[in-house]
């Protein structure tokens, strides 16, 4: 399924300063369907020389790739780790300035996740995003939290974090809706995560954040010009007319942009 970026959802992809909104947008166009390939184990490519030991205010890149690297080394590294190969894409024709996809399936940040992309600007690997599918024992509130709890105990308290709103009823809010399918959709979830005390709130939460009134954003920044970010993405809507939602984690290196 392809994703699109959605208000207010969208708003947790935005970058922290202006002059990241080159890397948005290709972070975005990063997402569209990927071609399918056969699973195969690439031959060694010529391996870089390791790179030094960052102090911890800065930030390696994740699962043993090194920022720079190139397609060829990023993807032996991940297969070599056991994660599976789906395939890649080409997203621009530019030689010199095309944008790159890899895709893999795997564990990372202490989740399954089907959607590993690496991404290459100019042949140098700058960002690799992850997304998560939800379920109904694990809506995607509950994914986000557990993310930014994994990343928490890995790389410290966050520099920024939203947080849901303390809103006096949602059911009341619901009611206010017009009438229709997607209402009586609505008010049904409600109704269910009411009932389930143990994955409820998190139900609640993703009601919140479907209606507008939350968009899930932790950052962690680092001093190399890297970030770290987990987000929700959202999709196109299902047969109620519901925004699908799936967390996501967004390690990128915005200084390979240049």
């Amino acid at each position: 399924m392809r994703f699109r970026l959605a208000s207010p959802v969208a708003l947790a992809w935005a970058p922290p300063a202006a002059a990241a909104f080159r890397l948005a947008a290709l972070l975005a166009l990063a997402w569209a369907p990927l071609a399918a390939a056969a699973d195969h184990t690439p031959s060694a490519p010529k391996l870089a020389a390791p790179a030094p030991s960052l102090p911890a205010h800065q930030l390696l890149a994740p699962l043993g790739i090194r920022w720079g690297a190139s397609p060829q080394e990023a993807q032996y590294q991940l297969i070599r780790g056991g994660f599976k190969y789906i395939g890649p894409t080409e997203l621009s024709g530019n030689p010199d300035h095309f944008l790159h996809e890899q895709r893999y399936e795997g564990d990372m940040v202490g989740q399954h996740s089907d959607h590993i992309a690496p991404l290459f600007f100019g042949g140098r690997f700058f960002s690799i995003a992850v997304s998560y599918s939800p379920t109904p024992d694990k809506p995607a509130a509950m994914i986000w939290r557990q993310l930014v709890d994994n990343l928490t105990a890995q790389y410290g308290k966050p520099a920024s974090i939203s947080k849901p709103q303390q809103m006096v009823s949602l059911a009341a809010v619901l009611k206010l809706l017009p009438d229709g399918t997607q209402k009586t959709q609505l008010l049904s979830m409600y109704a269910a995560a009411d009932q389930n005390r143990d994955v409820g709130r998190y139900m609640l939460q993703d009601l919140e954040i479907r209606v507008g009134s939350w968009v899930p954003e932790a950052v962690w920044t680092f001093s190399n010009s890297a970030t770290v970010r987990a987000v929700m993405r959202a999709g196109y809507p299902d047969q109620y007319g519901l925004t699908a939602l799936k967390p996501a984690v967004i390690y990128a290196d915005s200084s390979l942009m240049k």
